[in-house]
C-alpha cells in the first residue's frame, strides 16, 4: 500500500474516533439534562429505576417503576433506546412523585414545536424536553421504547 493511501486510511480512522467521541459526549450531556429534569419532577428521595439503553433488558427497570408507583414512592426511569442516530434522536422517560402523579418526559435533540401542546404540557430546557402529566386515572403500558409509559384508560363511556 502506498504512503498516500495509508495516510488517507489513518485520517479516516482519526475522524471516526473524534466523531464518535463527540456524539458520546453530546448524548451524555443530553442524558444528564433529562436526568436532572426527572429528579426535579420526582422530588426528594426519588428512586433511580435505571437507564435502559438499546441493548438493555427493561425488566428490572419496569419492575422498579411498577413497585414505586404502586407504593407512591418518587421514582424516575430513562429509556435511551434509539439505536441509530443519524441527524437527531429521542430519549423517553417517566417520573413519578410521592403524590401519585406521573409525568411522561421526552427529549428531542432537534427540539419540539410549541404549537398545539396538550393541556398541562410544557416545553423546557430550550424546547428540547417535553413534559406532560399523565391523565388520571393513570394506567401504565409498554411503550415503543421497550419500557413503560402512561396511557389513557379506555373507559366504558368511550366505547359506544
Amino acid at each position: 500500500m502506498n504512503r498516500y493511501r495509508k495516510t488517507i486510511i489513518l485520517a479516516g480512522i482519526v475522524l471516526a474516533v473524534c466523531l464518535s467521541e463527540t456524539v458520546l459526549s453530546s448524548s451524555q450531556s443530553e442524558q444528564s439534562k433529562v436526568e436532572n429534569r426527572l429528579r426535579k419532577l420526582a422530588g426528594r428521595g426519588a428512586i433511580d429505576c435505571g437507564y435502559v439503553g438499546p441493548q438493555t433488558d427493561p425488566s428490572l427497570s419496569s419492575e422498579c417503576v411498577l413497585k414505586s408507583f404502586a407504593n407512591r414512592q418518587p421514582f424516575y426511569v430513562l429509556y435511551d433506546t434509539q439505536e441509530l442516530r443519524v441527524d437527531s434522536y429521542f430519549i423517553d422517560a417517566l417520573a413519578g412523585d410521592k403524590s401519585g402523579s406521573l409525568f411522561d418526559v421526552e427529549f428531542s435533540s432537534r427540539g419540539w414545536d410549541s404549537h398545539g401542546l396538550p393541556d398541562g404540557a410544557k416545553l423546557l430546557d430550550g424546547m428540547h424536553i417535553f413534559v406532560e402529566p399523565c391523565q388520571k386515572p393513570i394506567a401504565l403500558g409498554k411503550s415503543i421504547y421497550k419500557g413503560l409509559t402512561c396511557i389513557p384508560r379506555i373507559t366504558d363511556t368511550a366505547i359506544r
